[in-house]
Formats: C-alpha cells, sequence, structure tokens
C-alpha cells in the first residue's frame, strides 16, 4: 500500500520498481533495501541480454534469408543465361547448316 501511494503522489497509476524502493525506506526496511536493488539491476541486465541476443538472432535470420534469395535469383539468372546461350547457339548451328546446303 505504501508504493502505491508514492505512486499516487507521483499521479501515476502504475507501479514503478522505484517506487517500491521509496515505500521500503519510508516503512524502515534499509537492510533489504540494497540487496533488492542489487537483484533488480541483475533483472534488468539480464532482460538487456536476452533483447540483445534476440536481436542479434533475428538479424541473423534475415541475413541468411537474404543471402539465400540472392543466391537463388543468381542461379536464376545463370540458368537463364545458359539457356539463351543454348538456344542462341543452336539457332546459328541451324543457320550455319542451312547455308551450306
Amino acid at each position: 500500500n505504501c508504493a502505491n501511494t508514492v505512486a499516487q503522489k507521483a499521479k501515476r497509476k502504475t507501479l514503478t520498481a522505484p517506487d517500491v524502493f521509496t515505500a521500503m525506506e519510508e516503512m524502515e526496511f534499509e537492510t533489504f533495501l540494497e540487496p533488492l536493488k542489487d537483484s533488480s539491476r541483475r533483472t534488468e541486465r539480464n532482460k538487456d541480454r536476452l533483447r540483445n541476443e534476440k536481436a542479434a538472432k533475428k538479424r541473423e535470420k534475415e541475413e541468411k534469408e537474404a543471402a539465400e534469395k540472392a543466391l537463388k535469383e543468381a542461379a536464376t539468372v545463370m540458368v537463364s543465361s545458359e539457356i539463351v546461350q543454348s538456344v542462341e547457339g543452336k539457332g546459328n548451328n541451324r543457320l550455319t547448316t542451312t547455308m551450306l546446303t
């Protein structure tokens, strides 16, 4: 209830960690305050680490997908080019054959 009062004084409905810390000081629970703050900091660091890892995995996935797409497009272009060269080559042979006969 004390933390809720701190939040209300700040004209907020949502409790924050600093509200709880202030309430603990007001209720004279200072002996628990530092361990709680340390735990809160560790939790935030872990959340940040997990967020960063998730973002890195997402970037890696996007890069891999982009590379695969580029590879597919390059393969398609190569196959198309080979088909065109093959068709052009056959056409030239026919013209040569026709000219000789």
